[in-house]
């Protein structure tokens, strides 16, 4: 199979990059943060967090005489590396699933007089690598207390964008996901109908008609306001209301997440 990838939609070979090899080792283990209180006979531990990720490829930029590659295929190599932010980066051996990166530095092992023979390092702040093709549900019409399963098949959880739009007045909502303890997100506020309500798992933002709006958050019901995450395998979601009835539209769009 013949190496290649993706940056920005763009592809190395067409800057003149042959990629050799690719190195994405596996994921290394959570950052674990403890306290130590007084008088207690142990520690306590606070978070656990993966660590940012670095993968990269080793390859050859080759131009067709030195000053073709010194005046040209170099500075267009250096300007395709160098976004402004985080993009996506795709290797044709997993091309099912691109990474959120941004180029962090190069090693060269060898120079010669129209190639050159490097290292490239892309570091990831989000660490798993994100399925190209999303998972998109809707459940149309949905009443008081309707449960679904959405079932992710990646390797760790997902962080769906959950959009809901409402078909009548409602003062109150939640959405909980019953296979995981406690994920329940409760909002209480004044929709009417057509009002959309957008709540993102994984930037953990919430919306309302396209602005930010965060108020009523964990109001009404179980005073939750934990956003709704999916584990692997089945996750039976459920939405209702304190109200009296319930009329909504409710979509979860997510991508799987993989550890490779």
């Amino acid at each position: 199979m013949s190496l290649d990838f993706t940056f920005n939609t763009v592809l190395a070979s067409t800057k003149g990059f042959t990629t050799h090899n690719v190195e994405k080792d596996p994921l290394e283990m959570m950052e674990r943060t403890f306290v130590e209180p007084p008088k207690y006979p142990g520690a306590i531990e606070l978070t656990q967090k993966f660590p940012k990720r670095i993968v990269g490829c080793d390859g050859r930029l080759v131009g067709t005489s030195y000053s073709n590659l010194v005046t040209s295929i170099i500075p267009a190599f250096s300007a395709y590396l160098h976004q402004t932010s985080d993009v996506q980066l795709k290797f044709s051996d997993e091309s099912d699933r691109f990474f959120t990166a941004h180029f962090h530095r190069f090693r060269r092992i060898k120079k010669y007089s129209f190639f050159r023979l490097m290292e490239l390092e892309f570091e990831c702040a989000w660490p798993f690598a994100s399925a190209v093709t999303a998972d998109d549900n809707t459940q149309s019409g949905a009443t008081k207390g309707k449960t679904w399963t959405e079932t992710n098949n990646g390797h760790t959880y997902a962080y769906p964008t959950i959009t809901i739009t409402f078909n009548q007045s409602q003062s109150h909502i939640y959405i909980a996901n019953n296979n995981v303890s406690g994920n329940r997100i409760d909002i209480s506020k004044s929709f009417v109908n057509t009002d959309i309500l957008i709540l993102n798992s994984k930037t953990l933002n919430i919306g309302l008609n396209g602005s930010y709006s965060p108020a009523g958050l964990g109001d009404g019901g179980n005073e939750s306001a934990e956003y709704i995450i999916l584990g692997t395998g089945g996750n039976q979601l459920e939405v209702g209301t304190d109200d009296g009835t319930l009329d909504i539209d409710v979509q979860v769009w997510y991508r799987k997440e993989y550890l490779s």
